[in-house]
């Protein structure tokens, strides 16, 4: 297996800065206005990458939530309204 070099900080520092500027928009729906990441070190971009990181994991979360509990919701009103139609149809009900 070859040895990796290191990347150079600067190449670092750039890939940092774009990857906060996408995870940014990913969260937020836009790019962060303003960001003077020239004057932001290596670790604190770091630091900020993987601070929104988390709060995308919690959003990817939070919306798998939001997905089961409506399935969960509409097969609830599936299984109640379902019946009740049955019912109906076998009593005699037309226009079902």
């Amino acid at each position: 297996m070859p040895v990796s070099k290191p990347i150079p900080a600067d190449e670092l520092h750039g890939a940092l800065a774009q990857a906060f500027s996408d995870l940014y928009k990913d969260l937020h729906g836009i790019r962060p206005r303003g960001a003077r990441y020239d004057a932001l070190s290596v670790e604190k971009l770091g630091e900020m990458v993987s601070a929104l990181q988390a709060d995308l994991a919690a959003e990817i979360a939070w919306e798998q939530v939001q997905a089961e509990d409506a399935a969960k919701a509409v097969a609830h009103e599936a299984a109640v309204t379902c019946p009740w139609m049955d019912r109906a149809a076998a009593a005699g009900a037309c226009g079902w």
